[in-house]
């Protein structure tokens, strides 16, 4: 439960040393992958542990519809390749008090039944989340301290439009230590507990942030997993079952996102008949979408 094991309370920080900290956080990342690698016990192919990490702030309406849709993609197709035990389950999480008084984090226990995981899915609901940054840390800490089986082979899937608290320069309600958990050392109790996390991005909210992207590309570099835009997360199920390694990660695709929202604007402009900064964002939004699942 939380509260467990302590960890550094996260802090805020300026633009240079957020630059620093996940610049640092990337290149610690394959020492703390090889560390956990010789700590951790041989993983049965045979036997997954899946849980996905969602983002259940309302700022998340406009992708918990794809952001679902992916997640029963991966079920379903992970059922079908018969790997004979499976379990699931799924953090949500918003944010604490006084920005949402909801819940902080809601945590559907591991299953074997894809039923009930599609029930846990279907409760998703976006709402409340106040400021920009939400309750991640809170989030991954219930992560690592899950049921995981000691021989399954461990994955996490995190889905989200917003960073962490105390990385980004604006839009943080929250003084410095203001978390519990340290976002990043949680990524790192992740590696150490052989739970490879795979993040996923909703585009373009995340790149509304200054360091949100380079967070969710530092978190899954540490545990050794990748980072990709929700538009390519029907991928992940392939990734995860070994069947393909191919490179998804999102800072490769970052310069085709930012092409995409150039076009969308300029042709939502040109459509609507006004300036470019005057198109409604869900406009753009909803056209950056249709051009990244047509790839």
């Amino acid at each position: 439960e939380k509260g467990s094991t302590p960890t550094s309370p996260s802090k805020q920080i300026s633009d240079g040393e957020a630059a620093a900290t996940t610049t640092t956080a990337a290149k610690e990342g394959e020492a703390a992958a090889a560390a956990a690698a010789a700590a951790a016990v041989v993983h049965d192919p045979t036997i997954l542990d899946l849980v996905f990490c969602v983002d259940a702030t309302s700022s998340m309406g406009s992708y918990i519809t794809a952001a679902k849709a992916n997640i029963r993609s991966i079920i379903e197709e992970i059922v079908a390749s018969e790997k004979a035990d499976i379990r699931f389950a799924l953090v949500s999480y918003r944010d604490l008090p006084p920005e949402d008084r909801t819940y902080v984090t809601r945590v559907d226990e591991f299953t074997s039944s894809m039923r009930t995981m599609q029930q846990y899915v279907n409760a998703l609901e976006p709402q409340g989340g106040g400021d920009g940054p939400e309750a991640v840390a809170d989030a991954y800490h219930d992560v690592v301290f899950l049921p995981w089986r000691k021989e399954a082979t461990k994955i996490c899937v995190h889905i989200a439009d917003a960073p962490p608290h105390g990385i980004e320069p604006r839009g943080d309600n929250h003084p410095p230590g203001w978390d519990q958990w340290d976002p990043l050392e949680m990524a790192r109790a992740m590696a150490t507990s052989g739970i490879t996390l795979y993040s996923v991005g909703c585009e373009p909210a995340l790149g509304q942030y200054r360091h949100a992207r380079d967070f969710m590309v530092s978190v899954a570099d540490i545990t050794g997993g990748q980072a990709v835009p929700l538009a390519s997360a029907d991928k992940l199920a392939a990734v995860i079952l070994g069947g393909t390694r191919e490179e998804i990660g999102l800072d490769k695709l970052m310069s085709a996102v930012q092409q995409d929202m150039h076009e969308a604007e300029e042709e939502a402009a040109q459509d609507l008949m006004c300036a470019a900064a005057a198109v409604p964002e869900e406009e753009i939004s909803r056209r950056v979408h249709s051009k990244m699942a047509s790839r």
